[in-house]
């Protein structure tokens, strides 16, 4: 009996010993993000903008992918049209984006690694979309439905990846920035309230 409440006892006071660590972990606050200053906001809504456009691009893209077995040559006509026009839009959403970012100052190197690589892949996003409009253009015209079924998804295919590698540089560029990018409707954060 003396060896059962001894036990119990040492069991006890480990359990208490070791209460206030635990206690400790569960009273981390999450504060909330600071709110941006007036040029990561600018640099924010710039790039949400692009981004949007190339979500279009890649939209277009896959349904042109989902499509093409099955869908008529006029249809896939449409869709090599709509893939085009979605490359043209972009086009035009780039160099402001383009700017705002190499406007940003920088006070780390991170920050400056970041910044250029993000103004690079902005170059070589450019190159991609003036590209694809080039070749989605062409094969958007009357009477290229087999054309656009035949290579449609190999042109789409370069096209997306560089969408991808995009979307990797400038969640990176966000994070190095400590820009919170929240999905629309999303609201604050219920863990930082």
């Amino acid at each position: 009996m003396n060896a059962i409440l001894r036990n119990g006892s040492l069991l006890l006071g480990l359990a208490l010993a070791g209460a206030p660590l635990a206690l400790q972990a569960q009273a981390t606050a999450i504060m909330p993000a600071a709110p941006l200053d007036a040029r990561r906001l600018e640099v924010r809504n710039s790039l949400l903008v692009l981004r949007d456009t190339l979500n279009s691009i890649s939209i277009a893209a896959a349904r042109l992918q989902r499509d093409f077995r099955s869908t008529s040559r006029s249809a896939l006509t449409s869709r090599a049209r709509m893939l085009a026009a979605a490359c043209t839009r972009s086009q035009r959403t780039v160099p402001r984006a383009r700017a705002v970012v190499a406007a940003m100052p920088y006070g780390t190197a991170a920050q400056r690694t970041h910044r250029d690589r993000l103004l690079r892949e902005m170059d070589s996003v450019v190159a991609t979309v003036t590209r694809c409009a080039t070749d989605f253009g062409s094969m958007a015209a009357p009477g290229k439905g087999e054309e656009v079924r035949g290579y449609g998804n190999r042109r789409a295919e370069p096209l997306l990846a560089a969408l991808l590698r995009y979307d990797e540089v400038v969640n990176g560029f966000f994070t190095v920035y400590d820009i919170e990018v929240r999905p629309l409707g999303a609201g604050k954060n219920p863990l930082a309230s």
